[in-house]
């Protein structure tokens, strides 16, 4: 382990006295340095003990405990203060938080002078930090060394994990793997309390190293040291970290290469203009096995939120093709995959599936049963629906295109005839009248207009279309002929 608070503390010629915290005397010191600053912890880094004269020392209670608490936070092994110079009282409230933390308050006699600290902590950590050195150089070999050789993540953190000494973890926030085959986050382990760059912290049996990437925190490297070997400190694992976000730079940039190029197939499969062939080998890059059954899944719902599914999948280990196509999410997966329920979980997301089909040269008919399947999960406010498992009655509208754009002219003719003439929208608000049940206000906030706006146009829809928003079989045919309309063009209202 090295030199301790406790090692520290016994040598009588320091003239130390423990005033708290005496179950954290086992902290390591790896280096000791004066300090003023109330809140010194951007500056400090492992485990080393603050030497102050007193200035440092809040005079009232309650800040007293957050100055103990906050060096602790950081991973300080221990502060001394100077006796009889320039501290006020220390508190009671100062020293049961010390108490509390295991976090040593010492107390050194006002004769001794700091340098006689720093000498002893520099003396016993000499060859420690040598050894520290080539170690750090080791780190930084490993990666010249997996870069030469092609190793990939996990056979690089394996490396790291026996040069740093350190179990490494690497996960985001709440915890999940950011890399396949690099462990998330230990159980129990929560992040920093403050999320910047140099947040880091240690406790609990780990330390945690923030890992930035494009100026944000891209996730967090926890180390747990390893049982029977010295570990290399917190300096050792920023290093790691910073190899970490390498490679999540360079995951980042092959997810957005197979994203593009997922999307342009899938792109080109809803419109047809692949040839079988080329199809299945598409499909077959992406990790898709062109001879086992496949589903289509459409997916509404916020923004925001649905723009990382496929993120989610790929997490997930699960191949497939996304594609944003106006206002849904197109996904094509292996069935059985999991991947919809993925789809689905997504707070506030709807999910049509399509039933499940052999590649072929079209999507189209997939695509019309997992929007139908969609705008149904919607009218029921369900999370996923099946379009093969759909009651008969949800499914009355035909499969041939021509039959449905007959509908939708029947119905819905007169109020696009309207438009065309007249500039106005009513085809597009009886669209969003009908997704938000009928519903004038939330109808209203959705079109970005006032309320009787919308009132009037109902009047208006009523008149040109012959049928009565209150009847229930007047609703079910507008109802239809809107679904009808979806389903030829993907470009609704939502």
């Amino acid at each position: 382990m090295g030199l301790t608070v406790g090692d520290i503390a016994s040598m009588s010629h320091l003239g130390i006295t423990v005033r708290a915290g005496g179950a954290g005397l086992r902290r390591s010191v790896e280096w000791a340095h004066v300090c003023e600053l109330e809140d010194p912890t951007s500056w400090l880094d492992g485990p080393g003990l603050v030497l102050t004269t007193g200035l440092a020392i809040p005079a009232r209670a309650e800040r007293q405990r957050a100055y103990v608490e906050r060096l602790a936070r950081a991973g300080v092994a221990a502060v001394a203060i100077a006796q009889g110079m320039s501290a006020p009282p220390l508190t009671r409230q100062m020293l049961a938080a010390a108490d509390e933390l295991g976090f040593p308050v010492l107390e050194v006699a006002y004769e001794v002078p700091y340098l006689a600290v720093t000498s002893v902590v520099i003396a016993a950590n000499r060859e420690r930090t040598q050894r520290q050195l080539l170690s750090y150089l080791r780190i930084f070999d490993t990666l010249r060394l997996a870069t030469s050789l092609g190793l990939g993540a996990p056979q690089l953190f394996d490396r790291l994990r026996e040069v740093s000494g350190y179990e490494l973890h690497l996960c985001s926030a709440s915890g999940r793997p950011l890399i396949r085959g690099v462990p998330g986050a230990p159980p129990g382990w929560e992040p920093p309390a403050s999320s910047g760059a140099g947040a880091a912290a240690a406790g609990a049996g780990w330390v945690t190293v923030p890992v930035p990437l494009r100026g944000q925190v891209a996730g967090y490297l926890v180390g747990t040291e390893l049982p029977g070997r010295e570990a290399l400190g917190m300096l050792a694992l920023r290093h790691i970290a910073t190899i970490a976000a390498l490679e999540l730079a360079n995951l980042m940039r092959e997810r957005e290469a197979m994203r593009r190029e997922g999307a342009e197939t899938l792109s080109e499969m809803l419109s047809g203009i692949l040839e079988l062939d080329a199809v299945r080998a598409r499909l077959r890059l992406a990790g898709l096995d062109p001879g086992q059954p496949l589903t289509l899944a459409a997916v509404a719902g916020d923004r925001g939120r649905d723009s990382d599914l496929p993120g989610r999948l790929v997490e997930l280990g699960i191949p497939h093709l996304a594609l944003r196509r106006h206002h849904e999410l197109y996904v094509l997966l292996q069935e059985p995959a999991g991947g919809a329920e993925v789809l689905a979980a997504a707070p506030g997301s709807h999910v049509g599936v399509s039933r499940p089909f052999r590649a072929r040269k079209s999507l189209e008919l997939p695509r019309r049963e997992a929007l139908w399947a969609l705008r149904y999960a919607r009218s029921q406010r369900r999370a996923l629906i099946e379009y093969a498992a759909m009651r008969s009655s949800a499914v009355w509208l035909p499969a041939d295109p021509q039959a449905l754009s007959g509908i939708v002219e029947e119905i819905l003719g007169p109020l696009a005839a309207h438009d065309a003439e007249h500039g106005t929208d009513l085809r597009r608000t009886l669209l969003v009248l009908l997704d938000r049940d009928r519903n004038v206000a939330a109808t209203a906030r959705a079109l970005g207009v006032h309320r009787n706006t919308v009132v009037h146009r109902i009047t208006r829809m009523e008149q040109l279309t012959g049928r009565d928003l209150r009847r229930v079989q007047d609703i079910a045919e507008l109802w239809l002929a809107a679904g009808a309309s979806e389903l030829l063009s993907p470009g609704h209202p939502s």
